[in-house]
């Protein structure tokens, strides 16, 4: 590829040579790879982007708790993600069995990558109930987690708090006991596997980090003498904006009130992470309600309201969130990282509504979804 721009977590580096081969990039720096190549003047390339946040079996509807489907159109909602430069998700929580995703997702270089944190924990009658596993006690938490992990690694989420739609419950109250969380977090991390907290009050917060897990959903309440001991134990914190807003403008009565609170903590929460050093990654809580599968670039927005500057928000869904997940390699465009790319038509620095306007997603170097065109043109395709 000539003429190529790129804009990644490091800034804008323009006028690139840019080679893919067998899945990887092997070259990128200034130059001019010869007349056979692609001249992408006009677009930019960045990492494809990861939402590390969805609800891949609700629909996005006024309440998608009700009449769950089981049997998920994930084929749908994944490719839609896709044509939208999304190449990462983790699924923070449903009830569909991972292997029921693995036989549908094929051939998988043609979809996102996915983690999924199976079915959360949470108490009988309790936060996501609909799609959780209600356990009381530790002897029934190390149970469920070893059965959801079967020794694989991957991650296990728990419902720490109530939320925004738990029926009549007010946000922020605690479901588990410490000594419940704490049991999770050892059978999780006993099994090579990473624990995700939802949380939505300061005790929570505090007692999510106590605990050591690896990422705190949504963190409402987050304080600075929390922020710093998130970051000293490397705790993430994944914002999910895009779905309060959501309810808090689609929704009504006391789940819209509910949400417009919790969207100015959520905002909160970020922009005490960020004066803390807490590694921050975007989630768009696509799923739940009014909140469909429309792609991240929406949370990095809300994430610059919150105070992060554009590179910190792109990170946000790229290289911080590949650092989260795991997957080396993923995340920038760089010599050595994978071909997960995402073209643009457009300058996103300088209009970041051009992470919209989406030529081209490649998946391991190879055109996985947006304008075929672009590279027929060119005889390469």
């Amino acid at each position: 590829m000539n003429n190529v721009s790129i804009v990644d977590a490091r800034g804008r580096r323009e006028g690139m040579m840019l080679c893919l081969e067998e899945g990887y990039i092997v070259l990128a720096r200034k130059g001019y790879a010869g007349d056979g190549g692609l001249d992408l003047s006009g677009f930019t390339v960045l990492p494809g982007l990861i939402d590390s946040h969805v609800h891949l079996q609700l629909d996005g509807g006024a309440d998608p708790l009700a009449g769950v489907n089981f049997s998920p159109p994930l084929r749908e909602r994944c490719l839609e993600l896709l044509r939208r430069g999304v190449v990462g998700l983790r699924d923070a929580g449903g009830a569909f069995n991972p292997g029921y995703a693995q036989a549908v997702l094929e051939p998988p270089e043609c979809f996102p990558r996915l983690i999924c944190c199976g079915r959360p924990l949470t108490v009988p009658g309790g936060h996501c109930a609909a799609i959780g596993e209600p356990v009381r006690g530790e002897k029934e938490i190390r149970s469920a987690v070893q059965r959801q992990l079967s020794g694989e690694g991957g991650w296990i989420k728990i419902m720490l708090t109530t939320g925004v739609v738990t029926g009549n419950r007010p946000p922020g109250q605690l479901q588990f006991s410490f000594d419940e969380l704490l049991a999770a977090a050892i059978e999780a991390h006993g099994c090579g596997a990473k624990v995700a907290a939802h949380v939505q009050s300061r005790e929570g917060v505090a007692m999510a980090v106590s605990a050591g897990v690896d990422s705190i959903e949504h963190g409402l309440g987050l304080t600075v003498e929390l922020a710093r001991e998130m970051a000293r134990r490397e705790i993430t914190l994944v914002s999910t904006c895009t779905g309060f807003a959501a309810m808090a403008g689609k929704g009504r009565g006391e789940m819209a009130e509910k949400a417009a609170r919790a969207l100015q903590e959520q905002l909160r929460a970020v922009a005490v992470a960020r004066g803390c050093g807490v590694r921050i990654v975007a989630g768009s809580d696509a799923g739940t309600p009014y909140n469909g599968f429309c792609g991240i670039t929406a949370e990095l927005g809300w994430l610059r309201r919150a105070g992060l500057s554009w590179p910190e928000a792109l990170a946000s869904c790229t290289i911080q969130a590949a650092k989260m997940l795991g997957w080396n390699g993923l995340g920038l465009v760089a010599p050595g990282y994978r071909g997960d790319l995402l073209i643009v038509t457009g300058d996103p620095l300088q209009d970041p509504a051009a992470l919209d306007n989406v030529a081209q997603v490649l998946r391991g170097c190879i055109p996985a979804a947006g304008k075929a065109d672009l590279w027929a043109k060119e005889g390469i395709a």
